[in-house]
């Protein structure tokens, strides 16, 4: 009798050792770890914006990360996990205005899809699904000072090796990309402050005082004279 209780007591035991054990979730790595292999990565990135405060995040990580379709969905991905408050510049790159935020790679490290704020399981599945991340097949539209702000966008969130293209591409506007420059420096996003800057720099080739990083009220009034001299040419 007392055998038969024992072994009942440790199956149980074992049973609920089991149930208790965590769910695997998705595998991440540090951006710097996920990104430091040269030449094209064999999987996709997924980058994942996060702080320590984001209750939305919290929610993300206890449930939706932890859906056993999207760990099967995420598969396909290497994952990256970023603290903003840790690493603001890694943020500010991928121009991140709130988290949760995520955003998806190719294997050149060129953007696939970006999505901030809370997601449930079902749409962050779909999102991570090939036909949900892949790029749009229409080729893009030529580059006109109409759709810069976009291509300030991309530039500031792109790799520093795919940089050279797009900013050939803004400079070839000449004067007519300076309006929207001066907008881009204007910009609540910090690495589209400084991308816009470098480009009318270079477009104008003066070297008129700005600092991405200063005060708005700084920044402002660096602008207004950066302004004045566009005007004036």
């Amino acid at each position: 009798m007392r055998k038969t209780t024992l072994l009942a007591l440790v199956m149980f035991s074992l049973h609920a050792a089991v149930l208790a054990e965590p769910r695997s979730s998705i595998a991440f790595e540090s951006y710097e770890i996920a990104t430091r292999s040269a030449g094209p990565q064999t999987r996709p990135l997924a980058v994942y914006f996060t702080a320590s405060w984001c209750g939305s995040c919290k929610k993300m990580q206890a449930n939706t990360l932890m859906d056993e379709g999207v760990i099967e969905a995420s598969q396909r991905f290497r994952w990256a996990r970023v603290d903003i408050d840790d690493q603001p510049e890694i943020a500010a790159r991928f121009g991140v205005r709130g988290v949760p935020a995520l955003f998806l790679l190719d294997e050149h490290g060129k953007l696939l899809a970006a999505r901030s704020g809370f997601q449930d399981a079902p749409s962050l599945k779909a999102f991570l699904a090939p036909s949900g991340a892949a790029p749009a097949a229409q080729k893009a539209p030529p580059l006109t000072a109409a759709n810069l702000e976009a291509a300030l966008q991309r530039i500031a969130a792109s790799r520093l090796e795919e940089r050279p293209e797009l900013q050939e591409q803004v400079l070839q506007l000449k004067a007519l990309a300076w309006p929207g420059l001066l907008d881009g420096m204007r910009s609540g996003h910090l690495a589209l402050r400084a991308a816009a800057y470098d480009l009318l720099r270079e477009s104008t080739h003066q070297t008129l005082p700005y600092d991405a990083f200063a005060p708005k009220a700084e920044r402002d009034m660096a602008v207004s004279a950066w302004q004045a001299w566009c005007d004036a040419h």
